[in-house]
């Protein structure tokens, strides 16, 4: 009947708004980061090392500015590792790029989402932020 301490953990970076030609990339970025059980930081930091309990990657964009957040819980004493560890694999990342598997994977959850906001009428998040095919006034296929 302890008490349960946890610590969040919220990077944020800032990102361009929502006419920006990489925001399709930015997407693909965070679902394979972070999006879903088998994403690299879920995989990683989660089940390999088991320093947080949950890890999820988005990214927002406004008219002029946007946002790539990383956001976790941990217990206190893994917080350093598990804030290194996010890095660890963003850096393998940009190093060694995303797998074919990987890509694969981020093309069906973006594409289902796209499908998931006509659906339900929010045009704005469909053409606002450019799933995976660019972003307004330009055709970018990712």
């Amino acid at each position: 009947n302890g008490d349960i301490t946890r610590n969040y953990v919220f990077l944020g970076f800032h990102l361009p708004g929502v006419l920006h030609g990489d925001n399709a990339a930015l997407d693909v970025l965070a679902t394979v980061l972070g999006r879903g059980r088998s994403s690299r930081l879920v995989q990683k930091v989660k089940e390999e090392h088991g320093v947080v309990t949950s890890i999820s990657a988005s990214s927002y964009r406004f008219e002029d500015v946007g946002m790539f957040e990383v956001t976790a819980s941990c217990d206190p004493t893994h917080l350093a590792m598990a804030t290194r560890e996010f890095f660890v694999e963003l850096e393998r990342l940009r190093h060694f790029g995303p797998t074919a598997g990987e890509m694969d994977r981020a093309r069906r959850i973006l594409l289902a989402s796209q499908a998931f906001d006509l659906e339900e009428g929010d045009l704005d998040t469909v053409f606002d932020t450019g799933h995976l095919s660019g972003t307004a006034g330009s055709q970018r296929n990712v």
